[in-house]
């Protein structure tokens, strides 16, 4: 159950990144829709009983794994990136 959990906030971040930016950054936008994509995938894959969100009792559990884990990190190194960016140009 907690892979879906993951993917509901995953969902909620996404849609956060796109209230938050608008249409100023189309990585950031693009992190966004990928995001709401991404945590959509367990749930749709729940509710279908396409598997089960446990501990691999299926062979889709390894790759929605995965996806969630490369979108987490570079999610976080885009964002690191945008703020390094932001104080460059505020002078700080």
């Amino acid at each position: 159950m907690s892979l879906v959990l993951i993917g509901i906030g995953i969902v909620a971040f996404g849609t956060g990144i796109l209230g938050a930016i608008g249409n100023s950054r189309l990585a950031l936008w693009l992190f966004g829709v990928s995001g709401i994509l991404v945590g959509s995938w367990p749930l749709v894959a729940w509710a279908t009983g396409t598997f089960e969100p446990g501990p691999f009792p299926s062979r889709w559990w390894k790759p929605t794994a995965l996806l969630t884990a490369a979108w987490f990190m570079s999610v976080g190194i885009a964002l690191f990136a945008e703020a390094a960016s932001a104080r460059r140009v505020d002078g700080v």
